[in-house]
């Protein structure tokens, strides 16, 4: 919190740095309360007036009236605070004791901003004195190298640095850091006091800053403490924990054919763009459950194939649901993880018509955009080109600079240039249902559908309108 000279230590100018909070009364940071480990006991106690600090911030002046002394294990230590800071106690758990960090007024902007870093101060001071904190400085460069030796006139311990330098840095050892070295080119700092451990490491490190042009001799400081022991992680990443986390519906969609677009009139007389899709025979092929696959299924076929079905693995799918086969099989995913989920699904062998769908929902489109070629970037990306003329010759659709030229001396990827333009998965999100004939097999939805005239689309419900995760639908345990 304060600023520090070149020897590490702490001046009586403060700078208190603004932190930007989410909310008008509250601190991310601040409002986490502090566990206290066992063997930990803190104190408050006053600060007499002629020894009290003051800082100045946004024009008002504050005084640090009182001090916060903890101690444990390995030493004690204190960190001033102003009037405004409040630590209360939380009694809501007697085996895991822990206090928290408030403030008078959480809607003053002033406050607001320190309430998190009195309540990091604190934190770090309890991590300190339980475990210790922790810096690692290295030496990078042909013969660098720091030595523990004996100061022979006063007998303090000493770091003498070899830096390339005409001359031999010689730096005292602040009291209350431990610095030991496990090799010639490394350093390793221990202390209880965080802020005099980095502040030591980053005086050390400024003898010799890194040069961007000359990156083979530097000191470098790893900044780290020692590691805590915290609870697992709420997001366990495996098939089974996505598949929970993710939007998912209660229900499968179906396979439907683009068959054109056509106009629209409503109720009022306005006419509206919508495109007709055909539901041809798309019947239920079987299930993938949660327990084998990690997320639950259901594939689905359409368009009825009678000849030329060489795989064999399709043909005993289509066997075992007693169906035709199929042209086109595909697999919807569902929301759930029951076991016995078999049994609620849709049976194998029904066939989906138009009228799955009920008019004035709304429903997600997914298909292969038609392709286009190769296409410049005009086309591609829609740049606006070069000029017609005064002076330009062949470059009138031409991109232009790609990059810089030695520096960085490549193109970046993702650089949008000439290519083959579509024939990419594309959704249509939240589409209106405008007509539905399950009879005659056609589904009229409103606006575009992606994919060229007989192209095979998804249709399912609208994932943002209608989707869950599965972790929302599973009750708490208490």
């Amino acid at each position: 919190m304060f600023t520090a000279t070149k020897t590490a230590t702490t001046t009586t100018t403060s700078i208190c740095r603004l932190f930007s909070t989410s909310t008008k009364t509250l601190s991310n940071v601040g409002k986490k309360p502090i566990r206290l480990y066992e063997g930990v006991n803190y104190s408050i106690e006053s600060i007499p007036v002629e020894f009290c600090k003051k800082f100045t911030k946004r024009n008002k002046t504050f005084i640090l009236d009182r001090q916060i002394i903890t101690s444990g294990p390995l030493g004690k230590l204190r960190v001033e605070i102003p009037e405004f800071i409040n630590i209360s106690e939380n009694n809501t758990n007697e085996n895991d004791k822990s206090i928290i960090v408030s403030v008078k007024k959480p809607e003053n902007k002033i406050q607001r901003s320190l309430w998190g870093t009195y309540r990091s101060i604190l934190y770090n001071n309890i991590i300190g004195i339980t475990e210790g904190h922790l810096s690692i400085v290295k030496f990078v460069g042909t013969g660098y190298r720091a030595i523990l030796e004996k100061d022979p006139q006063t007998g303090e311990d000493i770091i003498s640095l070899k830096i390339g330098l005409p001359f031999t840095p010689k730096l005292k050892i602040p009291k209350g850091l431990k610095v030991s070295s496990p090799n010639p080119a490394r350093l390793v700092i221990e202390g209880s006091d965080k802020q005099q451990v980095k502040l030591f490491a980053a005086f050390i490190r400024e003898h010799k800053k890194p040069e961007p042009y000359k990156g083979k001799a530097k000191i470098t400081s790893i900044h780290a403490i020692t590691s805590l022991k915290t609870t697992a992680p709420t997001r366990n990443h495996t098939i089974q924990e996505s598949t929970k986390r993710k939007l998912l519906l209660e229900r499968p969609g179906l396979f439907a054919i683009k068959r054109g677009m056509i106009t629209w009139f409503n109720e009022k007389g306005e006419h509206i763009p919508a495109t007709v899709l055909e539901v041809d025979s798309c019947e239920v092929l079987g299930y993938k459950l949660f327990k084998d696959f990690g997320y639950t299924a259901v594939i689905m076929g359409t368009i009825d194939k009678l000849k030329n079905v060489k795989s064999t693995n399709d043909l005993r799918i289509f066997e075992t649901a007693k169906v035709s086969p199929k042209q086109k099989i595909g697999e919807f995913k569902i929301r759930s993880i029951d076991n016995d989920i078999e049994s609620k699904l849709i049976p194998v062998g029904t066939e989906l018509t138009a009228d799955y769908f009920s008019v004035g929902q709304k429903v997600d489109v997914k298909g292969v955009t038609k392709g286009k070629g190769f296409a410049g970037v005009m086309k591609r990306w829609g740049f606006s080109g070069g000029r017609a003329t005064h002076g330009t010759s062949k470059a009138h659709r031409t991109p232009g600079a790609t990059g810089g030229n030695q520096n960085p001396g490549r193109v970046f990827p993702g650089k949008k240039m000439p290519g083959r333009m579509g024939h990419q998965n594309n959704t249509g999100f939240n589409l209106e249902v405008l007509h539905t004939d399950g009879e005659a097999g056609i589904l009229i939805v409103k606006g575009n559908v992606p994919g060229p005239k007989k192209s095979i689309i998804k249709v399912s419900d609208a994932i943002k309108e209608y989707g869950n995760s599965i972790n929302n639908t599973i009750p708490q345990e208490k």
